[in-house]
């Protein structure tokens, strides 16, 4: 019987891992509706918003699409620290999102939910914002 193993070129330690993030779209949006996952509206549930487009490692040629990860900010004052879970469903191609081995593209909303309550569009301004994740 022969076992194929599908290794990832993302990190995988175990517990989290540090990338760069910046988000998209409408300060309370859901980024792009479907993006290039082709999800339809991402706005209701079960995204309620919570997305993100990965870098091309992330998003791996579509692969990526789905994938679920648990994070949150720490390195900004305006963070809260929570985590929040968001959904791979968009493709972030430029060369900002590619500089770095993992980075997030968020949508807004999901932006918002890592900030102290009050302080989302400080944290929204800080330009890259650095990040937590794991896989959920």
């Amino acid at each position: 019987m022969a076992v194929l193993l599908s290794i990832s070129n993302l990190p995988m330690a175990l517990g989290w891992d540090s990338a760069g993030s910046t988000w998209y779209g409408a300060p309370n949006g859901d980024g792009s509706d479907g993006g290039a996952c082709q999800f339809g509206s991402v706005s209701g549930p079960p995204y309620s918003s919570m997305i993100a487009a990965g870098n091309n490692a992330m998003y791996n040629n579509g692969q990526g699409c789905g994938n679920c990860y648990m994070v949150r900010c720490t390195s900004s004052p305006s963070c809260s620290g929570n985590e929040v879970k968001v959904v791979i469903t968009d493709l972030c191609p430029d060369a900002q999102c590619n500089a770095e081995a993992v980075h997030f593209d968020f949508s807004g909303t999901a932006v918002g939910a890592m900030a102290i309550p009050g302080r989302e569009d400080e944290l929204r301004n800080v330009g890259i914002i650095p990040v937590e994740y794991e896989r959920c």
